[in-house]
């Protein structure tokens, strides 16, 4: 197989995921989010005008920059569902905030090498095409097709791939917020709707912005480079098999070994939200995995998905890991040579 055929094969898999993703997210959450987006979409002469004419719980106009109000609308009154969902809505929840530390990294790092094109160098856009269309959606519809034509060459500047750690702090702090304080205070309210609006990606997005890439065949970059990416992938690592354990700790508190009891709960007999947080969380692994399949051996894909029962979100890092360091030593190695 050559490898334009290879791309063109995991680009097509990849948006037929991203596709099946929204229809499926669809037939879940409609019922019931699709009330909630018309009467946040409709016009209200104030959020307390909007309480009393729905019922709805208040939410914060400020968090949606004007024009994604109605999202920050949405999101809040599913934060608010998820938060009196328990322990369902807190684990589901849980996993896909741990999702962010790989994601988060990944990203960064790719949308800063010499080279890279489309939406891989635009992660402010990324983000808030994840906000609107969810991560199940946009990761295999758009970033993984983006990473799989227009990945870039060479090493990332060490405050990239350090931000990268940093960029991804805030959704975790306001996602605990969320969980923790009281959903009637402002302090709530503010968390719920920063987490719906566009404020994480303008932030997370606008701090590399002006981030440019040092030479990929400067032997200096790429050996900064080696460092700083064992230090952040690291990190991550460890982050991620830190919340992993504290989210299997609470399943298995609570279901023990029963499986099919545990699936019941997170999707078959689950709340449409919850049941939408588990299908995001699966089927964006599987769009990562495409896009290492794309330039990689099977072996790396296949141990990587064997490994997401046992260690979540920290076996794409160390994946990932693997493959940049190795990447690193060959640049190295062609640099000398140079």
């Amino acid at each position: 197989m050559t490898s334009t055929t290879k791309k063109v094969l995991f680009t097509l898999a990849s948006i037929a995921l991203g596709i099946y993703a929204q229809i499926h997210k669809m037939q879940i959450t409609g019922p019931i989010f699709d009330p909630i987006l018309a009467a946040c979409s409709a016009p209200h002469e104030s959020v307390e005008a909007f309480v009393k004419a729905t019922g709805y719980q208040p939410y914060e106009p400020v968090t949606g920059m004007g024009i994604f109000t109605p999202l920050a609308c949405v999101v809040t009154q599913f934060m608010y569902q998820l938060r009196n969902i328990y322990p369902e809505g807190y684990i589901t929840w849980g996993l896909a905030v741990v999702g962010i530390f790989p994601l988060s990294l990944i990203m960064t790092i790719e949308g800063g090498r010499n080279g890279a094109k489309g939406p891989l160098r635009y992660p402010i856009c990324m983000g808030i095409i994840s906000q609107l269309l969810g991560m199940s959606v946009s990761v295999p519809l758009v970033w993984v097709p983006a990473y799989i034509w227009g990945r870039g060459e060479g090493p990332v500047s060490s405050t990239r791939l350090y931000l990268s750690v940093v960029t991804a702090l805030p959704a975790c702090i306001f996602s605990a917020l969320v969980f923790l304080v009281d959903t009637d205070s402002y302090l709530w309210r503010l968390c719920a709707g920063i987490l719906g609006g566009p404020a994480l990606a303008v932030v997370s997005g606008g701090a590399v912005w002006f981030d440019v890439p040092p030479n990929k065949e400067s032997k200096m970059a790429i050996t900064k480079h080696v460092k700083a990416s064992k230090e952040t992938y690291g990190f991550m690592t460890v982050m991620s098999l830190v919340c992993w354990a504290a989210i299997v700790h609470l399943t298995y508190t609570l279901y023990g070994f029963d499986l099919k009891g545990i699936w019941s709960a997170i999707f078959t007999d689950a709340d449409a939200g919850v049941a939408f947080l588990t299908i995001d969380y699966i089927l964006i692994y599987i769009a990562v995995v495409f896009g290492f399949l794309a330039y990689q051996n099977w072996s790396t894909a296949i141990n990587t998905l064997l490994a997401l029962p046992f260690f979540g979100p920290a076996a794409l890092t160390i994946a990932a890991e693997r493959l940049e360091i190795a990447a690193s030593e060959k640049m190295l190695e062609k640099a000398k040579v140079a």
